[in-house]
Order: structure tokens, then sequence, then C-alpha cells
């Protein structure tokens, strides 16, 4: 029991029965820890099992450079694609499962068949490759080779209004995506 059941509990047997048996039901057992947890969840609702919320964040995936995800098998690591209409270039940075962290390729390059969206693209134009370049950085000591930053510019890139790709073949970890779709679109679509 609690420390404030326990002095009522002496008051009564001291002959303040009466008043402590009116406070004695809000004594209970001691609050297990299951419990206090559910009582200080972060988001001020209530916890069924300890750590789900935790579990929970962990799942939910955010892009971490402000462009689009698109997983690698079950979720084992993620790819971001970004777009810059206005340079004309696109990047894509290789994640780990939570899309926090880098995980650097040994890859020369990652080929990607990129399909634009835009009225003003024609037809045959729309559908194009792309080797997507490795991109070396004095910041990260990344360097061509061993990096998870990848980029390449294209005239359909500027003032694009989004665009479809597929990279066709990716190793991550030793571990071997085909086909892995991204469907990027722009705020004005």
């Amino acid at each position: 029991m609690n420390t404030l059941c326990r002095k009522f509990l002496a008051m009564a047997s001291a002959g303040l029965g009466a008043a402590a048996l009116l406070v004695l039901p809000a004594c209970g057992p001691e609050t297990p820890p299951e419990a206090e947890e559910r009582a200080t969840a972060p988001n001020g609702q209530e916890q069924d099992i300890p750590g789900a919320e935790e579990e929970a964040e962990e799942r939910i995936v955010e892009p971490r450079y402000g462009g689009v995800l698109a997983e690698l098998g079950e979720g084992d690591a993620h790819i971001e694609f970004v777009l810059d209409p206005e340079a004309g270039w696109v990047s894509a940075y290789v994640l780990d499962s939570s899309a926090r962290e880098r995980v650097r390729l040994t890859t020369e390059q990652i080929g990607v068949i990129f399909t634009m969206h835009g009225e003003d693209i024609p037809t045959q134009q729309r559908t194009f490759s792309r080797a997507l370049q490795p991109v070396e950085s004095a910041l990260t000591g990344e360097t061509a080779g061993d990096t998870a930053h990848f980029e390449t510019r294209h005239e359909l890139f500027r003032d694009a209004e989004g665009f479809d790709a597929i990279i066709p073949i990716i190793r991550v970890k030793d571990v071997e995506y085909t086909n892995v779709s991204i469907q990027y679109r722009s705020e004005q679509e």
C-alpha cells in the first residue's frame, strides 16, 4: 500500500474509523509501474502496453530531407528523393529503417527510370533513364564509393510538377532490392 493509505489505516485504528473509512476506498493496492506509465504518457493518452507508444513512434517514418520516402523491403531501409525544380536536379539519400541515419553504399551510381509529370512536357520525352552519381562531402566524410547521397541533373527537372520513378536494382547492406517505386508530387499537383 502507498504511504497515504497507511496513514489512513493508522488513523482508523486510533479511533477515527468513520472518517478514515470514507477515504479508504480511494486507497487500493499500490499503482503498478505499468499504470504509472499510462498516467504519464507524453501525449496525455493512456497506453495499454508499456512501451507501445515508443514502438509506434519508431514505426512512423518521416522524410529527413523534406522529400519523398520509398521503403526498401519490409522497412529494412529507405531511399528519400528530393526534387529541386529551380536548380533542375534530384537528390537521393539512402537511409536506415527509421529514415534517420544515412546508410553509405559502395556503388558507383544508382540507375533510375523517371516518368515526368507536366502538361508542358511532350509525351515522347516524359520517360527517360538517369544515373544518380555519388556526392562527396567533406562535412560527412563521404566519398565516391562510400556515400549515402546521390544526385543527377536534367532540364526536365526544372519546374517539374513531379515524377514517378523506378529503381531497377539497388543493393543496401548486402541485400538486393528490385523495382523500387517512387511517386514524387510537387506542391502544385
